[in-house]
């Protein structure tokens, strides 16, 4: 499964910052062929086994929030248990570690834990969409962004 690095207050992702212009993500990330879709730079990646999707979104080109989504390369192996399943272990993987208990979580229906820190919060949810199935998908978000549909 996937567990991303956990982040501190001055680097949250190696050498990329909230705040940094695509043309800095793009550099110091060493994005190759990014998609850049207006308030989005999305990179695609394919090891045989799984799609893995990085979503960088901007607002005023102040990079806000980044997402990774993971599905298998077989669709139709993208069921709700393979995305409940990988959910229970990233949730697993970041409840033992400094992030402890989420303050708002919902499994069955929407499945969902969301954390906040003092350098970002962190999304973690299981998606579906007709074309590609059920995915797991993780969202580090600005400290002081709301995670709409979570928080007023």
């Amino acid at each position: 499964f996937f567990v991303f690095t956990a982040i501190n207050s001055s680097a949250q992702f190696k050498n990329i910052k909230w705040g940094m212009n695509k043309a800095q993500v793009i550099r110091l990330d060493s994005l190759k062929n990014p998609v850049d879709s207006g308030n989005f730079l999305t990179v695609i990646e394919n090891d045989g086994y799984f799609n893995s999707e990085k979503i960088y979104e901007f607002e005023e080109d102040s990079l806000v929030s980044v997402a990774y989504i993971r599905q298998r390369v077989d669709k139709k192996a993208n069921t709700e248990k393979y995305a409940v399943d990988e959910f229970k272990a990233v949730y697993s993987a970041f409840v033992n570690t400094e992030y402890g208990e989420p303050y708002k979580m919902a499994f069955g229906g929407p499945t969902y834990a969301a954390w906040k820190t003092p350098s970002h919060k962190l999304l973690i949810e299981v998606v579906y969409n007709e074309k590609d199935g059920f995915a797991l998908r993780t969202d580090y978000i600005e400290p002081n962004s709301i995670i709409i549909g979570l928080e007023k």
